[in-house]
């Protein structure tokens, strides 16, 4: 008797890449929005052959942050 275990049992979940237009729809913000807020460090990017990726969980954090803090009132 073989003793197998499940491969996908030890593997952790993690959320599929989206694109930054993915991402932008996601966030229901525009894709220059998604690749400025990316170059200031304001959302995390995976970099697969030089084109930014968002993981779900990421794109949840910012909208987290963004209820925590106060928005600057508009002038």
């Amino acid at each position: 008797m073989t003793n197998k275990t499940p491969t996908n049992s030890t593997q952790p979940i993690r959320s599929p890449l989206l694109t930054a237009e993915q991402a932008a729809e996601y966030l229901s913000i525009g894709i220059s929005t998604v690749n400025r807020y990316r170059r200031e460090g304001r959302l995390r990017a995976t970099y697969i052959c030089s084109d930014a990726r968002y993981h779900v969980e990421d794109l949840d954090a910012y909208i987290d942050e963004c209820r925590e803090r106060p928005q600057e009132a508009a002038s």
